[in-house]
């Protein structure tokens, strides 16, 4: 098949592009909170300094959302996370990793689901948790680590994705004609098993063959993980890929 390219239009979030209202809503209120933090710190002053640090932190996050950097993050190829990010987000991090087990420890959602024969879906695992007898991880994650230790034997593959937003199109349909090949069962997650899953699992669907169309391919990761839902500019991913795969 002759390469082809996703229409300008569809690249969403790049310069010169409609500004993503996901990302600009994540970003805007990760500057709010920093200010709120400066200004905590101003007013009380002493102690409160320390709150600079967790500030500098949403400021790199909010800009991270504000540019579409998820790269700010440290991910590496092999799951783990670079040191130098490491500290300097550290609060954040953190944060984050609470809020995750917190939310785990409440949730009666399965860690994963069966979407087709040859495609798993779901949240992050724990070491113990990935399901069997995979050929392929696809980790969407940028904020966290990949687990290892009972990791299955499985091509591992990173793809950061800023947790609430989506991605090129066409980095995203380079990124599956590279990783995808025929028979491999491959199982998608990011932090919940949500909007980013949602729209890397249509996407799949849809190179191969296995949906009609945008509508089609989110019906069926619904049917499956119904807490699965894309945002704007993650259903207008899916619809860009839709466009492409059908022309293909």
């Amino acid at each position: 098949m002759a390469h082809q390219t996703i229409a300008e239009p569809t690249r969403i979030g790049r310069a010169g592009a409609v500004p993503n209202p996901d990302r600009m809503r994540n970003g805007g209120l990760c500057l709010l909170g920093a200010a709120a933090l400066i200004g905590l710190a101003v007013a009380i002053g002493g102690w409160a300094w320390l709150l600079v640090w967790p500030a500098l932190n949403l400021t790199l996050v909010g800009f991270a959302y504000v540019f579409d950097l998820p790269n700010v993050f440290g991910k590496q190829p092999d799951g783990t996370v670079a040191l130098a990010n490491k500290a300097l987000i550290l609060p954040y991090l953190l944060a984050n990793w609470a809020v995750w087990h917190t939310r785990q420890a409440f949730s009666t959602e399965p860690p994963y689901h069966r979407l087709t024969d040859a495609i798993l879906i779901g949240r992050r695992q724990r070491p113990h948790e990935f399901p069997p007898d995979i050929d392929a991880i696809i980790d969407l994650t940028c904020e966290f680590r990949e687990a290892t230790g009972d990791r299955p034997r499985a091509d591992y593959h990173s793809f950061p994705i800023l947790d609430g937003t989506g991605t090129d199109p066409d980095r995203l349909r380079d990124f599956l004609e590279r990783i995808d090949t025929a028979g491999s069962v491959t199982f998608i997650h990011c932090a919940a098993g949500h909007g980013r899953v949602a729209t890397v699992a249509a996407s799949l669907l849809l190179k191969r063959g296995l949906a009609r169309d945008a509508d089609d391919a989110a019906q069926m990761v619904r049917a499956v993980r119904p807490l699965a839902v894309m945002g704007t500019d993650q259903r207008r991913i899916v619809e860009a890929m839709a466009r492409f795969y059908a022309g293909a």
